[in-house]
This record gives C-alpha cells, sequence and structure tokens, in this order.
C-alpha cells in the first residue's frame, strides 16, 4: 500500500480538513482535495512543533545583525578613509563601538535562538509565542532608545 492509498485508507469514516481550504475530506477516495485540488499526503507532526515564533525571533535578530553590522562597517570605513578632525574622534568611535556592540549582540542572540532550535520547539506553544514576541520587542524597543539617543545629541 502506498502512501496515497494509505491516506484515503486512513480518512475513511474520519473527519478531517484541508489544510488550504478547510473543506471536510472525510472518506475521500483520492489523496487530493475536492474542493481546491490541492494534493494531500499523511503525516506525524508534533503538536508543539510551530516554526513561525522561532522564525519571527530569528529574522528578528538577524535584521537587528545585519543593520548594526553595515552601520559599523560604513562609519568605520569612513572614518579609516576620510578621517574626522582628531576632536571628533570619540564621539565618532563611541557610535562605532555603540553599533558594534549592537552588532555582537544581536549576532549572540541570533547563535542562542538557532542552536537551540529544538529546546525552543518542545515549549508549549504560547511559550514559543511569548518568547519571539519578546525578543521582537527586545530588539525593536533597544534600536528605538539608541536611535533616539543619537539623535538627541545631533
Amino acid at each position: 500500500m502506498n502512501d496515497q492509498e494509505m491516506l484515503v485508507q486512513w480518512l475513511k469514516g474520519r473527519d478531517a480538513v484541508c489544510p488550504v481550504c478547510g473543506y471536510n475530506v472525510r472518506s475521500l477516495t483520492l489523496a487530493r482535495c475536492p474542493e481546491c485540488a490541492t494534493g494531500l499526503k499523511l503525516a506525524l507532526e508534533a503538536e508543539t512543533v510551530l516554526w513561525i515564533p522561532w522564525a519571527l525571533a530569528s529574522i528578528s535578530l538577524a535584521l537587528g545583525l545585519g543593520f548594526d553590522a553595515v552601520a559599523t562597517i560604513l562609519l568605520l570605513g569612513g572614518f579609516l578613509w576620510n578621517p574626522p578632525p582628531p576632536w571628533m574622534w570619540p564621539p565618532v568611535l563611541a557610535l562605532i563601538g555603540a553599533f558594534a556592540t549592537l552588532s555582537l549582540g544581536s549576532g549572540v542572540g541570533l547563535v542562542g535562538v538557532l542552536t537551540r532550535r529544538r529546546a525552543w520547539m518542545r515549549r508549549r506553544r504560547s511559550i514559543q509565542w511569548w518568547r519571539a514576541a519578546g525578543v521582537f520587542a527586545l530588539v525593536g524597543v533597544i534600536h528605538a532608545a539608541f536611535g533616539m539617543f543619537i539623535v538627541s545629541r545631533l
């Protein structure tokens, strides 16, 4: 018996919904939704595995890392190729150091989220969402506060 036949056999007498359109696929004769024509397959999934919160946390940290690394490289390049007057060195170097520190923090956070994916997926869905929202908010708040600090000093 192949996978499609097993799915058809499993759906005999069982209510299940198409994951695309929500149509009840009970007692199908083919492994395809009659409503939207999506091909279906029988799968075993863990109830806690949800990729969206983990991806949200990862993407939030990756965006922070990317922005901060680009800002660090551009500021450092500008400082090295077209140095400001000596009296401006301390604030410029402080700005470069601040962006480098933000890069490091985002990078460490990203490595932590990526290397602990399995542990993340074992948590309850509500915990996954709270953690993802916390990472997203923390990255946003830190960058917004840093941006406001820079603007207030100009």
